[in-house]
């Protein structure tokens, strides 16, 4: 119960008292979820080192508990700590991580604009759910900044296989065919993102600059 009001108070960002529970727990019972919740408010706090050594911790306590090692992933690259972030990101492929496991690392290295590790993570992941769609998204946008237009729809393609039907990816993808010179493939997404929400206006705009 103390746990869970700590988190309550960590997600208000009131980290003085999400601390002030968690200290007695820290003291006295150490878990790994205790560890983790106090490595996530020094982290908040922008005290990465102090964080990194408590997700370490945490790590020890429970090994198959991924999450902490992958916020130790988020603490090396803010601090630049480059061969603590090649150790636990070997460990944490060697477990053999779930999908989900595998978009949050890549959303983590997405967000330092580490694209190449973002990608090779992101497609290790062969059946993701519907919610990380969002990251591939994002890394589909930071491809096409970039001007990696195949990559970008190959990334677009598999965003509609994980949500065939989200109108944000495809407007997206018929945008990316369109800048790849591919009216055609452009219109028929285009189409498609208007179908599924009749006032987008975005989409209707960019069918009417194509001539439909």
């Amino acid at each position: 119960l103390i746990h869970l009001l700590a988190e309550c108070y960590f997600a208000k960002n009131n980290f003085t008292e999400a601390r002030r529970l968690l200290q007695p727990l820290l003291e006295n019972s150490p878990s790994s979820k205790v560890l983790y919740l106090c490595g996530k408010i020094d982290a908040a706090e922008g005290k990465h080192q102090d964080a990194l050594d408590l997700f370490q911790k945490a790590s020890s306590y429970n090994p198959l508990y991924p999450d902490p090692r992958i916020e130790q992933l988020e603490s090396c690259l803010t601090i630049g700590n480059e061969e603590t972030l090649v150790s636990v990101h070997k460990e944490l492929l060697s477990n053999k991580p779930s999908d989900i496991s595998l978009v949050k690392m890549g959303r983590t290295y997405l967000a330092h604009g580490r694209l190449e590790e973002a990608g090779e993570l992101l497609d290790m992941a062969t059946d993701p759910i519907p919610e990380a769609v969002v990251v591939f998204n994002n890394y589909a946008l930071e491809l096409k900044k970039q001007g990696k237009l195949k990559e970008c729809i190959g990334q677009y393609t598999k965003c509609l296989k994980i949500s065939p039907h989200h109108p944000l990816i495809l407007y997206n993808l018929g945008c990316a065919h369109l800048d790849d010179d591919n009216r055609i493939q452009a219109r028929k997404f285009l189409k498609k993102a208007v179908s599924r929400k009749p006032d987008f206006e975005k989409a209707k705009r960019a069918l009417e600059q194509l001539g439909n």
